[in-house]
């Protein structure tokens, strides 16, 4: 391979990667696809076992998805730090209609929500399960 050829390939290859955009997630172990497992009412103590309710929360960069399997999807936003999770903004997934503001919140509460806004301290996260509190509830999660 002749000098210019070479030149001429390391510029092709190097306009490539530069021209590229890599956007890359910094939410270490909560990114993934979560099931809810298991629910504590924090009032009565009473355990709700709830992995046949095919509930999953599945997170990815700042947007988190909501979803109880056949029967809706919700879309939020999240920021997340070291002990704490925040949703926010609900969505109901609806690319026709724009995705509309979520009006009931009752569509939330078969998927561990109560509230449009949502403040959860992390008392587990790894890579494969996950234990958040709020005042209500205590939710069990599994990595799917």
């Amino acid at each position: 391979m002749t000098t210019m050829r070479k030149l001429l390939l390391a510029l092709l290859v190097s306009a490539t990667l530069t021209a590229c955009d890599f956007e890359t997630s910094d939410n270490g172990d909560l990114d993934g696809f979560w099931q809810l497992y298991a629910a504590d009412t924090l009032a009565n103590g009473h355990t709700a076992q709830l992995k046949d309710n095919a509930v999953f929360w599945a997170f990815q960069m700042n947007m988190m998805q909501v979803m109880q399997i056949d029967v809706n999807v919700v879309n939020m936003r999240f920021s997340h730090t070291a002990d704490s999770l925040v949703l926010s903004s609900p969505r109901l997934n609806n690319r026709e209609d724009d995705d509309p503001a979520l009006i009931d919140i009752s569509v939330l509460r078969p998927m561990g929500l109560n509230a449009k806004e949502e403040r959860f301290k992390v008392l587990q996260l790894d890579h494969s399960k996950m234990t958040l509190q709020n005042k209500l509830l205590r939710l069990y999660f599994r990595k799917f």
